[in-house]
C-alpha cells in the first residue's frame, strides 16, 4: 500500500478524523458523566452543607411549658430543654445504636449514640443540643416518628415534626470535607483520563523509533 497515493491517503485521512471524533466524543462523555455524578453527590450533602456553615450559636428553642417552637427549621443547631418521655427505643443504623425519645409536649424526636450516652431520669427535665432536622428530611425514621406518635411521646405542632441529633455540632465532624475532596478528587481523575482519550494513538513510526 502507497501512502502516497492520493485515493489511500484521503482514505487514511479520514479514518484518522473519524479516530479524531470518536475520541472526543468519547472525553466530552467521560466530562459530562463525571460532572453529572459530583452533581448527584452534591444535592444529596446539600443538608449536610446547610447545617455545615449554621453558626456556633445554637438557636434556643425554650424548655417545658415554654417551648418557642418558632425557631424551628431543618438543618438547624438548636438547644431545647423538655421532659423525656415514658418511651425510648434502641434502633441501629449505619453501623450504630441509636436511642431515642420524645420531649413531652413538644414535636422533637432526641436521638443519641447509646453507646457513648446515658439514657436520661424520665422524671427530670433533659437538656439537648445539636442538629434538627425535619421528619421529611429524615425520612430513614419515618417508621420510628409513627411509632413515637401512637405512643404519644411526640406531637405535630403546625404539621412538623423534628429529629434533634444530639451532640452534633456545625463542623465538629470532618465528614463532610472528606466527602467534597472525594468529589473533586473524582472530577480531577475523571478529567484526566479524558485528556489521555482525546490524544491520539502512537503512529509505527513513534513505536519503531
Amino acid at each position: 500500500m502507497d501512502a502516497s497515493d492520493p485515493e489511500i491517503a484521503e482514505e487514511l485521512a479520514h479514518l484518522e478524523a473519524q479516530g479524531r471524533a470518536r475520541r472526543r466524543n468519547l472525553a466530552r462523555m467521560l466530562r459530562l458523566g463525571s460532572l453529572l455524578i459530583a452533581a448527584s453527590f452534591l444535592w444529596l450533602l446539600r443538608g449536610d452543607a446547610r447545617y455545615f456553615i449554621q453558626p456556633n450559636v445554637p438557636v434556643q428553642l425554650g424548655g417545658p411549658l415554654e417551648f418557642n417552637l418558632a425557631g424551628e427549621a431543618s438543618q438547624r443547631y438548636v438547644r431545647i430543654r423538655g421532659v423525656p418521655g415514658g418511651q425510648a427505643r434502641i434502633a441501629h443504623h449505619v453501623g450504630k445504636s441509636l436511642r431515642m425519645f420524645g420531649l413531652l409536649g413538644s414535636n422533637v424526636l432526641v436521638i443519641q449514640d447509646a453507646s457513648s450516652s446515658e439514657p436520661p431520669a424520665q422524671s427530670e427535665p433533659y437538656t439537648a443540643q445539636g442538629r434538627l432536622v425535619s421528619a421529611e428530611d429524615a425520612v430513614e425514621l419515618s417508621n420510628v416518628f409513627e411509632i413515637m406518635q401512637r405512643e404519644g411521646s411526640v406531637t405535630r405542632e403546625n404539621g412538623e415534626l423534628y429529629a434533634l441529633w444530639d451532640g452534633a455540632a456545625p463542623r465538629k465532624s470532618a465528614a463532610l470535607p472528606l466527602e467534597l475532596l472525594g468529589i473533586v478528587l473524582f472530577v480531577l481523575v475523571n478529567f484526566r483520563a479524558a485528556r489521555r482519550v482525546e490524544r491520539p494513538p502512537p503512529s509505527l513510526d513513534d513505536l519503531l523509533a
